[in-house]
């Protein structure tokens, strides 16, 4: 009878310690789950926030007409490869892209600007692309 009230004492104790596990394992696993998520929406805010700064940087100082010393925010005469490819690169975006036109791209992010382009200076939307 003694072994039985042992036997009895081992199962009762391991199917108490089960729910307790898989309450932890649940736990972690959510997590685990939630710190994933976190990660990849800071990620993705870190790259549009990357995208807005060097957008603004471009249309104020980087292809901004600059006569006498002084820069004319938001006028644009030209889009300058130069000054995109030092920008992205310092910038951190890989494939900083720049139109005029609106972009046909599905999976990256894109904003615009309002600018003043070209010596007739008409308004027009800048696009700005990157990831």
């Amino acid at each position: 009878m003694d072994n039985h009230n042992k036997a009895y004492i081992s199962l009762d104790t391991m199917l108490a310690v089960i729910p307790v596990l898989l309450i932890v394992a649940y736990t972690l696993n959510s997590m685990i789950v939630a710190k994933t998520n976190y990660e990849n929406s800071v990620e993705k805010q870190n790259s549009f926030d990357k995208l807005v700064s060097a957008a603004d940087y471009l249309v104020e100082y980087g292809f901004a007409v600059k006569y006498d010393e002084t820069y004319y925010p938001n006028w644009i005469m030209e889009i300058d490869n130069e000054v995109l490819k030092k920008t992205a690169s310092n910038s951190g975006l890989s494939g900083l892209m720049v139109s005029l036109d609106e972009p046909s791209m599905q999976n990256t992010t894109c904003i615009y600007r309002l600018v003043v382009y070209g010596a007739d200076k008409q308004i027009r939307k800048i696009y700005f692309c990157g990831e």
